[in-house]
C-alpha cells in the first residue's frame, strides 16, 4: 500500500472516531445534565426536609451523662432518684 493509501485509510479512522466521539460527548450531555438537575433537586429537597438530622440535637447533642454512665446506675436515673 501507497502512503496516500495509508494516509485516507487513517484519516477516513480519524475522522469516524471524531464523530463518534462528539456523538458520545453530545449523548452524554443531553442525558447528564437532566439527571444532573434531578439529583441537584433531590439533594435541595432533602436538605430542606431535614434529611438525616431533622433536629438541632441531632447536630449538638446536649451535654449529659454517657449511655455508659446511665447503664451503671450513675445518670440522673438511679435506682434511689426512681423509687
Amino acid at each position: 500500500m501507497s502512503r496516500k493509501v495509508v494516509g485516507a485509510v487513517f484519516g477516513a479512522l480519524l475522522a469516524a472516531l471524531s464523530a463518534l466521539e462528539a456523538t458520545a460527548l453530545l449523548a452524554v450531555f443531553n442525558y447528564a445534565w437532566p439527571l444532573a438537575l434531578i439529583v441537584a433537586g433531590g439533594a435541595l429537597l432533602w436538605r430542606a426536609v431535614g434529611g438525616r438530622r431533622s433536629s438541632p440535637s441531632a447536630r449538638y447533642p446536649t451535654p449529659g451523662p454517657s449511655s455508659r454512665a446511665s447503664a451503671r446506675g450513675e445518670g440522673p436515673h438511679t435506682e434511689e432518684e426512681l423509687s
